[in-house]
């Protein structure tokens, strides 16, 4: 195959971004409006890569999808889903239909590159034509760096495993943060994830976990000190990114006060201050509120000015 991408697209505007857009990386689109002309410019080109639209004129991308599975010579033809439909059911049915990988619109041009590449260098997921497969192939998406992937997994869980916890809890606002902590420590550990179980039960093996964590402190004194306790267990879990940030030179103190930072706090600071995501990214990535947020920023950064000035003390005894 060539290193020609075909786009199928009826929208003219869509058409003229995509085709923008890897044009200054360097990629040939040859674009078709119809599923009709683009199965005929598919046997023209031999395209490296085929992004489908799912709405089309005259047929649907899940019905090219599957014709070209079923087809052994477009076995290896990478396809990538372009649509506007989000919901988690329209994702399951394109990976069942045989796509390597889904990008739901609107466009976020690196995100949208990044998953070209992916798709370009083979490091997406090779389809598994069966319904009851779907899923799998979702999180496998997700594992192997497709963000909107796990976006939908959220969307999917979130309700279901809110009302689990809530039964079980009377404050809703602690449930909310069970729960956005859980999906925070599944999307850390995706690839410990082997499918032996559905993901919804490896969802409520951790959530049931952290709500252990969450009682246990909770007899042990009626305000829970968030540095000490069960958090204590996690404070010293690695941080990829900021344990990469106490190893630049001229930060050798970040790192002591970073461990004294508990995970799902200092997840947030990464996500904020170094990777410069919105509350609302944010938010959507915990699936909790923007103020919840808010709130536990605030609460990360106290943590880590009160961290910062007590291993500030301790330096200058040690000094003097």
């Amino acid at each position: 195959m060539g290193d020609t991408i075909v786009y199928i697209e009826d929208e003219p505007d869509f058409q003229k971004l995509v085709s923008e857009i890897l044009g200054e990386v360097g990629y040939s689109v040859q674009v078709a409006g119809t599923g009709a002309e683009g199965l005929a410019l598919l046997q023209r080109v031999k395209p490296r890569l085929l992004i489908l639209d799912i709405n089309l004129p005259d047929t649907d991308g899940f019905t090219i999808c599957e014709e070209l599975r079923n087809d052994p010579a477009w076995h290896d033809l990478i396809v990538l889903m372009l649509t506007v439909r989000r919901r988690p059911e329209e994702w399951l049915k394109g990976f069942a239909s045989g796509a390597n990988d889904y990008v739901s619109k609107p466009l976020n041009p690196p995100d949208f590159l990044e998953r070209i590449e992916a798709c370009v260098e083979g490091r997406v997921a090779i389809p598994i034509i069966t319904p009851e497969d779907a899923e799998y192939q979702l999180i496998q998406a997700a594992i192997k760096g497709n963000r909107g992937a796990y976006d939908a997994l959220v969307r999917k869980y979130q309700g279901p495993l809110l009302k689990s916890i809530s039964q079980q809890m009377v404050n809703k606002a602690e449930a909310e943060d069970i729960v956005s902590s859980t999906f925070m420590i599944a999307y850390e550990h995706m690839r410990d994830f082997r499918g032996d179980s559905s993901f919804q039960t490896y969802l409520y093996g951790i959530a049931l976990r952290q709500l252990k964590r969450h009682w246990r402190a909770a007899k042990a004194a009626p305000t829970v000190d968030i540095l000490g306790g069960e958090e204590g267990e996690w404070i010293a879990e690695p941080d990829a990114e900021l344990e990469r940030l106490a190893s630049q030179p001229g930060l050798p103190q970040i790192k002591e006060v970073v461990r004294k930072v508990p995970r799902r706090y200092r997840k947030i600071l990464e996500w904020s201050v170094l990777r410069g995501m919105k509350n609302d990214e944010i938010a959507q990535r915990l699936a909790v509120r923007n103020g919840t947020v808010c709130s536990r920023l605030d609460t990360a950064k106290r943590i880590l000015r009160n961290a910062w000035h007590a291993c500030a003390k301790k330096r200058s005894a040690r000094h003097a």
